[in-house]
């Protein structure tokens, strides 16, 4: 993901070139980063965090996204997140979203410190995130993020065990759940 592919792209070059595109691309202010293939433990977590959210959200009118749709931030920012929860109002354009409520990463090799530094930072400023959570996949490890009640960020390691709160939800999501059938 560190190698831009073109020159500045508007955003419609970019929509519309990610509507036929084989890849898929995040676009930072215009710059096109292709998206690396995911491992089976990224998917595999990807997998049991969308079904265990799938559940949780059920009857609370949110969409549940994995992989595939993009998160709007800004007016040329691209990412697409492992996993995207949105609770508010359906966006005109059905080709992204721009309101979630919480945001998940799976951590890959080639994507990892991006994830940690200039996403987290971009994520953060988001006024309708209330969580992220960052996963690492060879390991039994979530960063979870959270703003409190006071809207002030805060940040824990869970590490083996555990249970994550998602108050947006009412609801929690536990390691197990998480890394299921990932380390068999």
């Amino acid at each position: 993901m560190f190698e831009s592919i073109q020159p500045s792209l508007s955003v419609q070059e970019y929509l519309d070139l990610e509507k036929s595109s084989k890849e898929r691309h995040e676009n930072i202010g215009g710059h096109l980063y292709a998206i690396a293939e995911a491992s089976q433990r990224h998917s595999r977590i990807t997998g049991n965090i969308f079904t265990a959210l799938w559940a949780l959200s059920n009857g609370l009118g949110c969409r549940i996204f994995q992989n595939g749709m993009r998160l709007r931030i800004g007016e040329a920012t691209f990412y697409y997140p492992d996993v995207m929860v949105v609770c508010e109002q359906e966006e005109p354009d059905p080709y992204f979203e721009v309101n979630p409520c919480i945001l998940i990463e799976v951590l890959s090799p080639s994507t990892k410190t991006v994830d940690l530094r200039e996403k987290m930072l971009e994520y953060k400023r988001l006024p309708s995130l209330h969580t992220y959570l960052i996963i690492d996949p060879e390991s039994l490890f979530v960063r979870h993020l959270w703003r409190d009640e006071e809207g002030v960020w805060q940040q824990e390691g869970i590490t083996g065990s555990g249970d994550l709160p998602l108050p947006y939800l009412n609801a929690t999501l536990s390691l197990s759940q998480i890394y299921r059938n990932v380390f068999n």
